[in-house]
């Protein structure tokens, strides 16, 4: 990733973390947006060039869930039938499905 690229890509990170701490931009449209557009800026700049193979791989597989969650629930996460509190609350599952799965792992060390 050339610097130019990497400098973008952080200002758009910098916008993003902005919107999610901002008191004034914290509806979930607004928050798609400034995601939206640090993905596409994302997206743009690896084009397979990431020299991360760990980053490539979490972009890869962000992009197959976000293709397979199209498909199975036939929209985007730009979606409006769900509520602030909607979305906490499957955050919050998600983080205790994740907590189940390192108790478990944490069984084989």
């Amino acid at each position: 990733m050339k610097q130019s690229e990497a400098t973008f890509i952080d200002a758009q990170m910098d916008k993003f973390n902005l919107a999610i701490h901002s008191p004034v931009t914290r509806t979930h449209s607004q928050l798609c947006k400034a995601w939206d557009k640090l993905w596409i800026a994302m997206n743009t700049c690896i084009n397979g060039e990431e020299p991360d193979p760990v980053v490539r791989t979490v972009i890869q597989r962000m992009t197959s869930r976000s293709k397979e969650g199209i498909k199975k629930y036939g929209c985007t996460m730009e979606r409006t039938d769900v509520t602030t509190s909607g979305w906490i609350d499957h955050t919050i599952e998600e983080l205790l499905d994740a907590a189940i799965y390192l108790e478990r792992l944490k069984r084989d060390l």
